[in-house]
């Protein structure tokens, strides 16, 4: 598990670990590093998109630390959240009633997904020596997925949404603690506290996002 000093996603996967019996090795990482890091992610990723960036920091320090520990392969949560409902924008839809465009834009994101995740995962995972494996890409899966209605992915219930419900319930019957069933959902890169560190450096530097990403491309 891999984050910024201090951060509360450290704690909860070592609870979860304990909790389960699975063995753990936390990488804490200073704001310094994180920023240090920058010029090599964006140039490995080819990207100064912020959100790639920010989703591709933490990625790079865990397969970095996979490899370090003598490790060949990194397994990765990709298509997740496009086929089982997963990104904020989908609740928003849901809220509103909207599943006719839930499908869509879940079919839309899955349809992104080579460019949007696999591609900047690929390259962060084989510039470390690290093969990636997507166990949600496998196809069967995926053709399953894509089959199941979407109230079975994003679920309204007395105005409460709870997305990637199917696999919540999977998780439910799998007996495994209620602190991983019903955790919030919350992309990498703000679990992380990447992201936070890098809206700090931006602003102490008097640049937009955008602007301090990019100038790591010289």
């Amino acid at each position: 598990t891999v984050g910024v000093e201090g951060q509360p996603e450290l704690e909860h996967a070592h609870r979860v670990a304990t909790e389960l019996g699975l063995p753990i090795t936390i990488c804490e990482l200073s704001s310094s590093e994180i920023i240090d890091s920058l010029g090599e992610v964006v140039g490995i990723v080819e990207s100064t998109d912020p959100v790639v960036v920010g989703v591709s920091v933490p990625f790079y320090f865990a397969c970095r630390k996979a490899r370090q520990m003598g490790l060949s392969t990194i397994v990765a949560g990709q298509m997740s959240d496009e086929l089982f409902g997963g990104y904020a924008r989908f609740e928003e839809l849901a809220i509103k009633g909207e599943f006719n465009l839930v499908e869509s834009e879940m079919w839309k994101s899955v349809q992104m997904a080579p460019s949007n995740d696999f591609e900047p995962g690929d390259k962060v995972a084989v510039s470390l020596g690290l093969e990636l494996r997507c166990p949600f890409a496998y196809i069967p899966l995926v053709e399953y997925a894509l089959q199941l209605p979407v109230s079975l992915k994003v679920s309204v219930s007395r105005g409460r949404v709870v997305r990637k419900y199917v696999l919540r319930r999977l998780a439910g019957k799998l007996m495994l603690p209620d602190m991983v069933v019903n955790r919030p959902k919350k992309a990498v890169q703000y679990s992380s506290g990447v992201q936070g560190v890098l809206k700090k450096e931006a602003k102490r530097r008097n640049k937009g996002l955008n602007e301090f990403i990019e100038s790591f491309t010289d």
